[in-house]
């Protein structure tokens, strides 16, 4: 039985910056989205930004580092911090190591939880990001 994620993250791809050479490549892909958890919803706040490193053949390294806002059900707005990285060898390799901070003491537990994370495509300019706490 699947994990039910914590944290279901759709980003929406704004573009890229790509810099080429020497054996390697670095991008850094500007997004925006929303998302959904136990506690309620929201958005991405502006500056969310996947920074992705190619070095020769090695795996592609990968740090997103985005600010999520969202609202309870009683209109308690709160903050998720997420720091997102990965390596990926090939593209069915999908598994990232998120790290959370929060403003929101009834979703503390995720600051300390063994968090994983996949990554899936999700459209034509989007991803969704599932940050599932394989303990809970």
């Amino acid at each position: 039985m699947e994990k039910q994620a914590e944290i279901t993250v759709e980003v929406i791809i704004d573009g890229f910056s790509r810099m080429e050479g020497a054996g390697v490549l670095v991008q850094q892909i500007p997004f925006h989205g929303t998302f959904t958890c136990k506690a309620g919803s929201g958005v991405i706040l502006p500056g969310g930004v996947d920074t992705q490193v190619k070095k020769g053949d090695g795996p592609l390294e990968l740090s997103a580092r985005y600010i999520l806002e969202g609202k309870t059900e009683d209109g308690e707005v709160f903050h998720i911090y997420v720091e997102n990285n990965g390596s990926f060898l090939s593209p069915e390799d999908n598994k990232t190591r998120p790290t959370i901070l929060t403003d929101y003491e009834p979703l503390k537990y995720l600051e300390t939880a063994p968090l994983t994370g996949t990554v899936e495509p999700n459209g034509e300019n989007g991803v969704l990001i599932r940050i599932i706490n394989p303990e809970a």
